[in-house]
């Protein structure tokens, strides 16, 4: 009778991590599928990460601009000669 209670406790573990990661794993996909805004609106400080997310909005911008603009003078123009 032991072995079978500490079978079933076992299998009950079992069953509760793998339910633990399914409901972390879909949580995960809702929150893949929410736009920054949303993700924001739902949190309890919206507007520090509303600042947060404009800020790194406009921090890749300007690293892309660099990056073009890098790759732009690097191959030269027509008005370098």
């Amino acid at each position: 009778i032991t072995s079978i209670f500490l079978f079933d406790k076992h299998k009950k573990k079992e069953y509760e991590q793998l339910n633990a990661e399914n409901q972390k794993e879909k949580t995960k996909d809702e929150l893949e599928k929410k736009s920054a805004d949303d993700i924001a609106a739902d949190s309890p400080n919206p507007d520090i990460i509303s600042s947060n997310i404009e800020r790194e909005q406009q921090e890749f911008r300007e690293r892309v601009r660099n990056r073009l603009n890098k790759n732009i003078h690097r191959t030269g123009s027509s008005t370098d000669n």
